[in-house]
């Protein structure tokens, strides 16, 4: 178990939730009596809530409004139990103070190894009296959750819509998946499906910076959208934020709607010759995890879905079938299911992919996400990297530069480069090369083990990283293989797409130990989720962050090893696709 010795300043905390299973009732009576004779406010469940009372309803308040939660440990709320899960999640998702109190042996949930504990298991008294001191003086808030945690989290399957919202709620909760939604801006199209005039049409002057601004202003007439954005625009990351904040508002609710977030670049048959349905595709996703819950298409029955799908254009496209094909299917899936109240949302990179979704019966509005101002870029500028603001505003002067990074996401990755090198990369290559030199650093310098200590980097690996000393603009640490085998397993899976594709790629997370040749798979690809390069989608496949990382490092084993053949092009007429 950790301790840690927390100097961030002082916090007021005067009300207290006191989190235990009932076989801890009696210590916790003793704990709740301590804690109200030294002038505390104290929530304890079955003191604090009648019979008759909505008894989720009540402990949701009580959370929301204590300061600090004492969490009573032991067999019985340890390593996992679910309503002890469903009250100190909230507490670290919001960086709200955590006290476990160490009752009896037991194995800690992995999350909670990072507080700092205060062992009763010999002298409770003297643990009460250093629980006070420890409330009256500072906390700390621990890191966020690493991608390593979620997994532990995920492996327990949900039971109900609460457990399943808790689930989801940690997993858009990770710093990955933030969004500053100061340099969001959305505008509202309207496609009538019937000539390239009437496609473009404005239909609304607001510009939102929240989806759900834009949902409760469009659901009863538009149940259905698009939302449309470059890469690196934040599409995702906005349908993430979209239903962490859909099932933070529902967390308490044991019915009601609910959000189910899927990635069309899945939407495939397990046979390659077939075109799988749309209902029967999202159904056998959601079996997948959450068959314990009821079927997807019993709430889609009762009209109680929020359904988000990811990347249209990324679809795999069936040897029989044909992309219009397969956007006919949505369309003809969206008609059907809109009209008995459920709302979907489309995520696409353009309207040329997109605009087969509507109709005249069902025209869908496409909601763009528009590409940063010069004020936002300014202002994203001074809030990330404030030191570096002149140098980034000469080099954007170029208006080639400054389309590029008219995104959040590339301009972030130019902020943190800069702040591991105080140069501005020239090109993408030295931009995404100066990054990943960023990212290692910064978890060499958090001391993860795979990285700073392990055998995925050599010492001069580590030497380089550490004093920014490289040969060229393109080089990363090689002598160890973590970059060599990144670099592999980005190439197999480019070569494993369909021709002419250029999208997300997605394999199972055992493939993916399969393809790389390392004695040690399993620590490449626990270092890349660590550093951000990789992710998992589920708990059972693994897939790039971002699609130019993925093309990126399938770029560098490329360069070592070129293919003249790969960038052969037909040019005869009738043999070009």
């Amino acid at each position: 178990m950790t301790r840690i010795d927390g100097d961030a300043p002082k916090q007021a905390i005067k009300r207290i939730f006191i989190s235990y299973a009932k076989e801890d009732i009696a210590i916790a009576e003793k704990v709740d009596e301590f804690l109200c004779g030294k002038g505390f406010d104290v929530f304890r469940d079955r003191r604090d809530i009648e019979p008759s009372d909505e008894i989720w309803l009540e402990i949701n308040r009580a959370l929301s409004e204590s300061d600090a939660l004492v969490l009573l440990a032991s067999p019985f709320t340890m390593p996992y139990h679910r309503e002890s899960y469903k009250e100190w999640l909230p507490f670290d998702l919001l960086n709200k103070p955590i006290y476990p109190l160490y009752l009896r042996d037991c194995t800690f949930f992995l999350r909670l190894m990072v507080y700092k504990y205060i062992d009763a298991r010999v002298n409770l008294d003297r643990a009460l009296v250093e629980l006070v001191a420890s409330l009256s003086g500072r906390f700390e808030n621990p890191q966020p959750m690493t991608p390593e945690q979620f997994k532990e989290i995920k492996s327990h399957p949900a039971v109900d819509l609460i457990e399943y919202r808790l689930g989801r709620i940690a997993e858009w909760s990770l710093p990955r998946y933030q969004i500053d939604k100061r340099f969001v801006s959305l505008s509202l199209s309207l496609d009538r499906g019937e000539n390239e005039h009437e496609r473009s049409r404005q239909i609304d002057q607001f510009n939102a910076t929240d989806l759900r601004e834009v949902l409760e202003k469009t659901r009863a007439e538009h149940p259905v959208l698009v939302l449309l954005g470059k890469p690196g625009s934040g599409k995702s990351t906005l349908l993430r934020r979209l239903e962490l904040e859909h099932c933070r508002e529902r967390l308490g609710e044991s019915d009601g709607e609910i959000s189910f977030l899927a990635s069309l670049n899945d939407y495939q048959s397990s046979d390659p010759n077939q075109v799988i349905s749309s209902l029967e595709w999202l159904n056998s996703r959601w079996a997948e995890s959450y068959s314990a819950i009821g079927s997807l298409e019993s709430y889609l029955e009762k009209g109680r879905v929020m359904l988000l799908l990811d990347a249209l254009n990324e679809m795999p496209i069936p040897h029989a079938s044909s992309y219009e094909t397969l956007v006919g299917q949505w369309r003809k899936f969206a008609q059907t299911w809109a009209r008995k109240n459920n709302r979907i949302i489309f995520s696409c990179r353009s309207l040329d992919y997109s605009v087969g979704l509507s109709s005249q019966e069902l025209p869908v509005p496409h909601l763009t996400v528009q590409p940063m101002d010069q004020g936002q870029v300014r202002a994203f500028v001074q809030s990330y990297a404030p030191a570096y603001l002149e140098p980034i505003e000469n080099h954007l002067k170029d208006p080639r530069q400054f389309e590029f990074y008219q995104s959040p996401y590339f301009l972030r990755l130019l902020c943190r480069v800069l702040e591991y090198d105080q140069k501005v990369p020239e090109g993408r290559a030295a931009l995404f090369t100066g990054y990943i030199r960023a990212l290692l650093k910064r978890e060499m310098e958090r001391l993860h083990t795979l990285l700073s200590t392990g055998n995925l980097l050599h010492k001069y690996d580590r030497s380089s990283v550490n004093n920014n000393e490289w040969d060229g603009p393109f080089d990363l640490p090689e002598i160890g293989p973590l970059i060599g085998q990144l670099s592999r397993l980005a190439y197999e899976m480019q070569s494993e797409q369909s021709e002419g594709a250029a999208n997300e790629i997605r394999i199972s997370y055992q493939w993916a130990l399969k393809l790389l040749d390392h004695q040690a798979p399993g620590e490449v690809l626990d270092a890349g989720l660590a550093l951000n390069i990789l992710d998992l989608y589920g708990s059972k496949q693994i897939t790039f962050f971002h699609q130019l990382l993925q093309e990126y490092f399938a770029a560098r084993c490329l360069a070592a090893a070129p293919k003249p053949e790969l960038a052969y092009q037909e040019w005869r007429r009738e043999q070009v696709v």
